[in-house]
């Protein structure tokens, strides 16, 4: 069951109309968190292929520049794009899409990196797992 499913109904009665949740799941790729996390069945592939869309909103100060950095687990190939976000003004919104590539190790559980935008002042973490399914 969807967990919003059980709130359907308390939905519809503050939006004043009847409301309906999908049946379908979600992947865990398309919510906008600041993780991004993958899991992956080694019994299928041992391929890691994702790619992460975000958009992130300028909390900070106007004309303000963030370069990407990825400290990335050496089984994984991890691109940012575009590695650079310029801000004008305070909440101003941006995207970027991050890619990861590599292959699941036969030993390992999980797979930990990092992308960290930074304006040498500040540090925004935004932590990388792709975690192997037990069975």
């Amino acid at each position: 069951m969807h967990s919003l499913q059980r709130l359907t109904p308390t939905l519809g009665m503050l939006l004043g109309q009847n409301a309906t949740c999908p049946d379908k799941k979600l992947p865990l790729t398309t919510f906008n968190y600041p993780s991004m996390t993958l899991p992956v069945n080694v019994t299928e592939t041992k391929a890691i292929s994702v790619t992460f869309n975000r958009v992130v909103t300028n909390v900070g100060f106007p004309n303000s520049r963030y370069t990407a950095r990825v400290a990335s687990d050496p089984c994984l190939k991890i691109e940012v794009a575009p590695d650079t976000m310029s801000f004008k003004s305070l909440n101003e919104t941006r995207a970027f899409t991050l890619k990861v590539t590599g292959e699941y190790p036969a030993k390992e559980l999980n797979l930990s990196s990092s992308l960290v935008w930074s304006d040498d002042t500040h540090f925004i973490r935004n932590p990388i797992v792709i975690y192997k399914l037990l069975q």
